[in-house]
């Protein structure tokens, strides 16, 4: 017997907002059920496992980060839009920081739905680069590059990796962003 009310959207909505007040680790199917009022049982109607509920979660955000990243660029081109996605991609990670594990190293689950999420935020930095230049190996050569560069720098920030006197946070990465989106031909 299904709840009414209770979907898999309405559970990743509570995944959510629990993973957001008191972190991923202390995400379990018991807490999810509570927030809802209802048994952990009634869980299983709509989702297998914990591994589903966070695959679930990875595409809410993404969808919410592509949401978040058109509206921003909305009206920019070129080399200033491509610093704006990054821009609005860090915010993001900043202010889902407790999140970093479904943005970032997401898909326990092989999800076709959680693919297509993803690549939806990477198509947009490409539609960028496409901008930029029209030669299709140095937009594919940028794109993981930026990519990497990214990723690999909220992961090592968030880790505090980069404990110097230099610069820190938004600041750091503008000038790593800015030395590789200068290369852009």
């Amino acid at each position: 017997m299904q709840h009414r009310g209770i979907s898999t959207e309405s559970i990743t909505t509570s995944a959510i907002a629990i993973t957001k007040q008191d972190g991923l680790t202390s995400l379990t199917m018991p807490k999810i059920a509570k927030a809802l009022g209802i048994k952990s049982q009634s869980l299983y109607n709509h989702v297998s496992n914990l591994n589903e509920v966070k695959t679930n979660m990875s595409i809410s955000l993404f969808q919410s980060l592509k949401d978040r990243l058109l509206e921003g660029i909305l009206g920019l081109t070129g080399k200033p839009a491509i610093e704006a996605y990054f821009t609005i991609f860090y915010a993001f990670s900043v202010e889902y920081d407790q999140f970093y594990e479904v943005l970032f190293l997401p898909g326990k689950e092989s999800s076709e739905a959680l693919d297509q999420s993803f690549r939806a935020v990477i198509q947009i930095l490409q539609r960028l680069l496409t901008s930029v230049t029209s030669d299709p190996n140095q937009i594919q050569l940028y794109k993981r590059t930026l990519m990497s560069v990214f990723v690999g720098f909220v992961l090592n920030d968030r880790n505090h990796f980069f404990q110097d006197e230099k610069k820190q946070g938004k600041e750091a990465l503008d000038d790593i962003l800015k030395l590789v989106i200068q290369g852009i031909k």
